[in-house]
């Protein structure tokens, strides 16, 4: 059953539940041009702006409110832009992630299904970076010139810090990767378990920058020019990007997709 009165249109669904919409033309005169149109017209705006934002989400369309958009010298924005250059903003996904997976006393067991299954996926792939970088160390250590040098030497230091790095990262990866239930009784519970799961992420990330800076100091130290130059005009291009890029996006809600059919997940258990 269909009614329509002016801007409002209403139709009636077999679960007999109204769903209303609200039309607005600009630039187009109204019907008999009448005030009391006009007037119903100012009226109904805002609850046509509210319906055509829900109808947008509903369809998977929506508008984010960058940093970009919002005040940029406050100290939460200090702390998000500081989040993604020492962190990548990892722990504050991680966090969005697991509280969408918690109700009050309780875990909803489908959608942490679906959050575990893709961070395992996530750690897999990050253990097999980590053992990449593992291997780039003990080649970078078996250099003549490096090698020769003796641990006092700040390139080989660097380079085993990395190393010791990675092999954390690889082993809390073997650790969390194991399916467990998780409830967050209190604050505490939450910022431990977000600790605890953004380990191996984060001794990823920063062998990667110890491996960097023991090349530069190794090329720095031996006067290549070329190669310090290029360097700092790399680091400083990731730095802009990871800036701007902070900058032009919003955090996600954390909505994890579910395993892809077809893929064997040990978590994903009736």
């Amino acid at each position: 059953m269909r009614f329509r009165h002016g801007l409002f249109t209403s139709d009636r669904t077999n679960s007999h539940k109204y769903v209303c919409s609200f039309a607005v033309f600009p630039g187009r005169s109204l019907r008999h041009g009448k005030k009391s149109n006009i007037r119903s017209l100012r009226l109904l705006r805002p609850f046509a702006t509210l319906t055509g934002a829900l109808l947008q989400e509903r369809e998977g369309r929506i508008c984010c409110e960058p940093p970009l958009r919002k005040p940029l010298f406050t100290t939460k924005t200090l702390c998000d832009l500081l989040c993604m250059l020492f962190f990548l903003d990892h722990p504050r996904i991680i966090r969005r992630c697991i509280k969408n997976t918690q109700v009050p006393y309780a875990t909803n067991m489908v959608d942490w299904k679906a959050f575990w299954c893709k961070f395992r996926n996530d750690v897999e792939n990050t253990n097999l970076l980590a053992t990449v970088l593992l291997a780039a160390n003990i080649g970078f250590l078996g250099i003549p010139s490096i090698d020769q040098q003796g641990v006092t030497y700040w390139p080989e230091r660097l380079c085993y810090m990395s190393l010791l790095c990675a092999l954390g990262s690889i082993v809390m990866g073997i650790t969390v990767r194991t399916p467990r239930l998780f409830t967050a009784h209190s604050p505490l519970y939450l910022k431990v378990m977000v600790f605890i799961l953004d380990v191996p992420f984060e001794s990823f990330f920063y062998g990667l920058l110890f491996f960097t800076a023991a090349v530069v100091v190794h090329i720095g130290k031996n006067a290549a020019v070329t190669q310090v130059c290029w360097a700092i005009l790399v680091i400083t291009l990731i730095i802009t990007c990871l800036v701007f890029y902070w900058l032009i996006t919003e955090p996600f809600d954390g909505q994890w997709d579910p395993c892809p059919e077809g893929r064997d997940c040990e978590d994903k258990v009736a």
